[in-house]
Order: structure tokens, then C-alpha cells, then sequence
């Protein structure tokens, strides 16, 4: 966008602006907030040594300083306080500290940024230019004056006109005007250019704008002419709203209503098929209409020249297809089809161009098939017999629909093979069918599709042992439910020796979570890692170990050692330490840290076997509760769980 343009924008938006500085001082009431909101702006100025407020009433008809010290855009925000903070923050932050690569990027990028501050209350106060001031109280009128700091001393930069709390824009010219042109009716007002910056227009009640009309055209004073689309004949009132740049809406125009008679929707996706023996067959849709009469069909050698009748007699309303046998062989034509109702209205399609040419479908290739591997899937089809191929097409779909199916290749394909590469991990079905384009570009019917699947490669995700508990010597282990749709089962794993010699113990189906041992030796200690499998066979790696001892003596209460939790904000983790283990009733071999979050019933295993006394939790959010518990390991096998410990993080 030029940026003369730019800125007649921006001087359209707010009428009280400075020609020679480029700059403006506005006020309005914001009602989401209950405040009035000021903006300012001056070309080529982004007010880094701050912004200075004043306010005075029509009571006392003091300035008074809002603000304690000077206004400034915030400082670039990390990506963690943008993850944490509002979800525009991200937005916002790209927006401001964008760095343009030459000029005309800067030149988009200012006008961006000033576009977003002048429609964007909450944007306006993050870029520094904008402020609200809640502390205004009814009845009372305000104006504010900016002032902005140069090298330490106060400029002023503009005043705002009077603005009190419930000050809705209102209508003034109130001039909407309605015109008939067959299934349109276009909406007209006089634009309030100093005080409206885009409007909305309602028939019978119900908003026609999904996004407000903004007026750009700084010459005309007249708004952007609104089109409505009508689908049946009745009597429809209109009225328009404008809103201000604060998000106010005026209240609704005076009422203009009119009455339409009789209408003729124009004919749609037409269509056109040579048929051979120099016969032009035309295909039209048209929407429903209760009182359509029927079509006429005109032709002409030029899309610009005079168009003739070519149809003797009108065509019924219930028939959307016409042949032409008069046309000339290698000769083209233009045509376009005219809908005309029981009213005398007349509605035209637009023009399409055919050429008779007598060339018929290629002939379809035969045998598609269809190899893949984890994300390829390799494409090979005969020939068409057809001497005039030139290539072929090849489509896809997911859900075997002839009507869904994508071109893969627009640009028609020499040989009779393709590798279409999909993403890794897909596991629903697709479907292939190929064409072959001739000459003239006419495609053959559609081979017969083939379906094939990509091999799955995929492991299941690790399971998370949530928590093993000893009974009467019998070892019960729970994890996490999974919710892959491909999920088949678990494997169960146990060994003595925390490395190496892991034995399948056992499988369960994937709507169980939990595993019973009965076999586990008394008096030794046991080690148990848990994987996932799918319906494709792929098995994961090996949840993290549980340790578990059948000693004569696993009851004994854990020591009560000091476990010692701190948030760590910069890098948003948790510290976790805690006091070493005098060797009772055996010497220490090892801890491991177990945790759980907010409800969750049971603690899962989050380190391996530790050491030292110290470990770091990073996979943790914000707000949550953690629980954390020490497991003690004992050279004779026993295992001990310290009590669990909270820290909230906020």
C-alpha cells in the first residue's frame, strides 16, 4: 500500500489531525472497561523517552497529572511470559519488535503498527500509545492533553474534544437509501467520516456484516455500497449502526424498508462438453425459485460482440442442459444462459467459452497399483491405449468419495509411475485413481481407484509406572491409561539385576492397567520396566524401572528426613533436596524421586536410581500442585517411601 494512502487512512479514521505533523489526539468511552480511552500518534515518533497525561473536568477546569511517571511501550517479552501471559501477548510482541528487511517493509510494518493502535484499544496500550482512565465519574465532562519528552523536556503533543462516560456516537445524517437490482438490494448512507470509522447493516432486525464496513475513500461522501443478496421475492426493512474507533455502536438509523416483487436468480457453474458431430452440450445449476419460467441460450463469436438467441422456443425450468447443433467444427464460442421468471425478470449467467473440436475421451489406463512402506507409497498404472496421450493426472482421498478426491499433479505426468510422499505415522486408508489427458487437454474417464495403507512404524508411547505396592509377597504394578487408537497391549518385564537380565513375566490387554506377580522371590529385590504395543506389532521402549524388595522386613517406617522443594522462576523448575540416609537397616544404595500432580491418585517414578541427594524437576507448569516423595533403596532389598511433600506453583 502506497504511503500517501497510509496515512489519508489514518486522517479518515480520526478527523482531528495536524497536516503538518501527521499526529492526533482522540478520546473516547470504552464500555467494556467503563473508562475513556485516549490515543495519540505522530509519524516517525514511538515516544521512547515516554508519554506525560493531563486531565481537567468541566467542573474545576484544572489540568491535573494522571500519570506518576511517563508512559512507555513494554520491554520485548520472553517466550515464557508470553506462553504465561494473554494469548495476544505473542501476537502483539511480534507485531512491535518485527525488524523490516528494506523499505517498503518498514513502511508496512509502521503503518501495521499504527492501523492496530488506532483499532485496537488493549493493543494501543501495550504500544504506548494508548491509555485508559478509569477514575471518571457520570455526569462530568473531561478533556486530556498528551505531552511527550524530547531529550527531557515536555512537548505537547495535542488536547482531546469533551468526552464523558456513556457518550455514544450518534447518527446524524441518518440517510439510507435502498435500490433494487434483481436478486440484489443495495444499501447507500452518508458516511460521518470525523466520526464513525466503519458500519454495520441489518435487514429485519438480523446483522448482515460479519466484519464492519470500513470507509476508506476519502473524496466520496458516500460509504462503501453495501449489496444484499436476495434468495426470495417479500417486503425487507434495513437500518445501519456506526462504530467509533473505541468499540462503540451508535443505535440503528431509521427504518427503510422495501417491497420486491418477483426476482430471477442467475444461473450458476455452468458448463460445457463437446459431444462430437460438431454438438455443443451446456450444463447449468440455478438455485431454487417458485416462480421461474425457464432459459434462453445465446452464443457469439467474440466474448465482447453481439450475442443471438440460439434456442427456438424457451426452455423448461425443470431442464439445466442445452445442446447446440449447429456449431462449427474447430470454431470457438461463447455462450451464456438467461434465467427469466414469471414476472418478465431476466437474470444472465456469465460467459463461458467452448471450441468445437472433434476429439472424443482418451481412453482410461488400466491397472492402478498401489506399494507402500512407512511413508511412501509407489504408483504404477498401464498406458492408455489412446495414441494422442500426453500425460496423466493422478488424485487422492482419504474416504473413497468421488467427489473429495485431490489433484495431485496439476501439470499432467509423462511417465506411468509416482511416488506420493505422505507424513509418517498416518494410519487411515487412501485412495488412488488416475486419468489421461489427450491433446486438447480433455481427461478420460477415472481409472478404478486402489486403497493402501502406510506400513505402521510407529512405537507406542512409553508406559508411566504410577505406582508398585507389596502384599502378602505378592508385587501389584499400575500404570497410566493410553489412548493411541492403534494400542493392542502391555509386556511386563522383571529381573534382579537393575541393568541387564530383564524376563517377560506376563501380557495384558490395553484396557488394563494393572499387573498382579505372584512369583517374586522373598528376600530378593526386584526390578520391573513395562512397555506398549499396537495392533501392528511395534513395541516401545521400556517405561523407567520400579525397584521393589521382598524382604522379611519391608514395614519398616521411613526415616524422617528433610526433603527440601524451591521453585526456580527463571527456568520455571523445581529443586528437590534432601538429607542422606543413615545406613539402617543396611547401607543406602540409591533414592528414587517420585511425584504426582493436582488429584492425581498415585505418585509415578520420575528419576532413575540416584546418589546423590539432589535432583531437578523441569517438566513442570504453571499454576499446579506437586507432591514429592523420596524412595530409599537398601543394600539388603528393603524400600522405604519418605512422606510426600506439596509445593504449589502460582
Amino acid at each position: 500500500m502506497n504511503k500517501y494512502i497510509k496515512i489519508i487512512f489514518l486522517v479518515l479514521i480520526f478527523s482531528q489531525v495536524s497536516q503538518a505533523q501527521n499526529s492526533f489526539v482522540k478520546a473516547g468511552y470504552t464500555p467494556k472497561e467503563n473508562a475513556i480511552t485516549i490515543k495519540w500518534f505522530q509519524e516517525k515518533n514511538r515516544f521512547d523517552e515516554g508519554v506525560i497525561i493531563y486531565r481537567k473536568d468541566n467542573v474545576d477546569n484544572n489540568w491535573v497529572k494522571l500519570t506518576d511517571k511517563p508512559l512507555k511501550k513494554p520491554a520485548k517479552l520472553t517466550e515464557n511470559e508470553m506462553k504465561a501471559g494473554d494469548k495476544n501477548n505473542a501476537i502483539y510482541n511480534y507485531i512491535i519488535y518485527s525488524t523490516p528487511k528494506d523499505a517498503m517493509e518498514y513502511e508496512n510494518w509502521e503503518f501495521t503498527l499504527i492501523l492496530q493502535t488506532l483499532l485496537n484499544n488493549d493493543f494501543a496500550k501495550y504500544t504506548g500509545m494508548g491509555y485508559a482512565d478509569s477514575k471518571v465519574e457520570s455526569g462530568k465532562k473531561y478533556t486530556y492533553k498528551v505531552s511527550y519528552l524530547r531529550s527531557g523536556a515536555e512537548v505537547e503533543l495535542g488536547t482531546t474534544d469533551e468526552t464523558g462516560i456513556n457518550d455514544a456516537p450518534a447518527l446524524v445524517n441518518n440517510t439510507l437509501t435502498l435500490a433494487q437490482n434483481n436478486e440484489k438490494i443495495f444499501c447507500n448512507w452518508a458516511a460521518e467520516q470525523d466520526k464513525f470509522i466503519s458500519y454495520n447493516v441489518y435487514r429485519d432486525g438480523k446483522k448482515l456484516t460479519e466484519k464492519p464496513v470500513y470507509v476508506f475513500d476519502t473524496e466520496k461522501k458516500q460509504a462503501y455500497l453495501f449489496a444484499d443478496s436476495l434468495t426470495s421475492a417479500g417486503t425487507f426493512s434495513y437500518t445501519y449502526t456506526g462504530l467509533d474507533a473505541f468499540g462503540n455502536e451508535s443505535a440503528p438509523s431509521a427504518s427503510v424498508s422495501i417491497t420486491v416483487e418477483s426476482i430471477a436468480l442467475p444461473p450458476r457453474a455452468m458448463n460445457v462438453r463437446y459431444d462430437g458431430n460438431n454438438q455443443l452440450t451446456l450444463y447449468w445449476h440455478v438455485q431454487s425459485q417458485s416462480n421461474l419460467k425457464g432459459f434462453n441460450i445465446y452464443r457469439s463469436d467474440d466474448a465482447k460482440g453481439e450475442f443471438t438467441k440460439i434456442n427456438s422456443s424457451l426452455i423448461s425450468s425443470a431442464d439445466t442442459m442445452y445442446t447446440d447443433i449447429s456449431a462449427e467444427q474447430n470454431k470457438k464460442y461463447f455462450y451464456y444462459v438467461s434465467s427469466e421468471n414469471n414476472g418478465g425478470m431476466i437474470n444472465n449467467s456469465s460467459v463461458i467459452a467452448a471450441i468445437s473440436n472433434d476429439y472424443s475421451k482418451p481412453a482410461v489406463p488400466e491397472n492402478l497399483t498401489a506399494i507402500s512402506d512407512s511413508i511412501n507409497v509407489s504408483l504404477t498404472w498401464n498406458k492408455s491405449s489412446s495414441s494422442n496421450v500426453i500425460g496423466y493426472k493422478l488424485y487422492r482421498n482419504t474416504k473413497g468419495n468421488e467427489s473429495e478426491f485431490l489433484l495431485l499433479t496439476p501439470l499432467p505426468l509423462k511417465e506411468t509411475s509416482y511416488t506420493d510422499t505422505l507424513s509418517k505415522g498416518a494410519l487411515n486408508d487412501f485412495y488412488y485413481k488416475v486419468v489421461a489427458v489427450n491433446q486438447k487437454y480433455m481427461n478420460s474417464d477415472y481409472s478404478q481407484p486402489v486403497a493402501v495403507k502406510l506400513k505402521d512404524v510407529v512405537t507406542p508411547s512409553i508406559p508411566i509406572i504410577s505406582d508398585i505396592t507389596l502384599e502378602n509377597n505378592t508385587v501389584a504394578l499400575t500404570w497410566v491409561k493410553q489412548f493411541e487408537t492403534d494400542l493392542a497391549g502391555f509386556k511386563i518385564y522383571r529381573s534382579e539385576d537393575s541393568v541387564s537380565g530383564y524376563t517377560e513375566i506376563g501380557t495384558v490387554p490395553k484396557e488394563q492397567i494393572l499387573f498382579t506377580d505372584n512369583n517374586a522371590s522373598v528376600g530378593k529385590t526386584h526390578y520391573y520396566k513395562i512397555s506398549s504395543t499396537d495392533i501392528a506389532g511395534n513395541i516401545s521402549q521400556s517405561s523407567q524401572l520400579s525397584v521393589i524388595s521382598l524382604s522379611t522386613d519391608n514395614n519398616i517406617d521411613a526415616p524422617q528426613i528433610k526433603i527440601s522443594l524451591t521453585h526456580n522462576k527463571t527456568d520455571n523448575s523445581i529443586d528437590i533436596s534432601w538429607e542422606a540416609v543413615k545406613n539402617y537397616p543396611s547401607p543406602v544404595t540409591g533414592y528414587l524421586v517420585m511425584r504426582k500432580e493436582n488429584d492425581e491418585e498415585y505418585s509415578y517414578q520420575l528419576s532413575e536410581i540416584l546418589s546423590g541427594l539432589n535432583f531437578i524437576d523441569k517438566e513442570i507448569q504453571s499454576p499446579a500442585k506437586y507432591f514429592y516423595s523420596i524412595k530409599i533403596l537398601y543394600e539388603n532389598g528393603d524400600v522405604q517411601t519418605t512422606p510426600e511433600q506439596l509445593i504449589e506453583i502460582n
